[in-house]
């Protein structure tokens, strides 16, 4: 019997998300090393893949507000792939990859700011999950800008000259000057 590579897990906005076979063999290791602290570990466990299926889900959103077929979500032990239809044009494609990060942004920032405010609790398992899906989470998404293949920042950082294009195409907002017409 062959094992599967991926199995599906769950189904977030009707695309179904797909686990690598890898991170159940990963989760079991990880379980039987959890004697000692197992609420932690287990805590530790869920936010590290809680980050990767945030950022999927961002791009996920954006994929689907500009209008393209989200095809899946799939899941590894250190990455997550989201599969979409080919983006027509070169500022979708940037704006999609923005969409991970903003995903991690909106649930990192305030987590961040809380903390950085009132400080942790005296549950270690919720500091772990606060110091993952808060401090780790806002580094790995600015890591994940770096322009460099397979990164989102290879995609994201054209967002800017996109931009500029498209101001520059804009028609002038200044009137003409002369007579007009009722």
């Amino acid at each position: 019997m062959a094992i599967k590579k991926f199995t599906e897990i769950m189904e977030i906005s009707r695309v179904p998300v797909y686990a690598h076979w890898s991170l159940f063999v990963i989760a079991a290791l990880i379980l039987i090393g959890a004697i000692e602290r197992p609420a932690e570990t287990i805590t530790a466990w869920t936010a590290f893949f809680s980050v990767i299926l945030i950022h999927e889900c961002g791009h996920m959103v954006v994929a689907q507000r500009r209008g393209y077929e989200v095809l899946s979500i799939e899941l590894y032990p250190i990455v997550g792939l989201v599969r979409y239809q080919e983006p027509w044009s070169r500022f979708d494609s940037s704006l999609i990859a923005w969409g991970g990060v903003a995903a991690q942004a909106l649930i990192g920032v305030p987590i961040v700011v809380w903390v950085s405010i009132f400080g942790f609790t005296r549950s270690e398992a919720i500091n772990v999950a606060l110091g993952i899906l808060g401090y780790y989470s806002l580094a790995v998404a600015v890591f994940n800008l770096i322009p460099i293949p397979p990164l989102d920042g290879t995609r994201a950082w054209y967002l800017i000259p996109e931009l500029v294009k498209r101001i520059q195409k804009r028609p002038s907002a200044r009137r003409k000057v002369g007579w007009r017409g009722w």
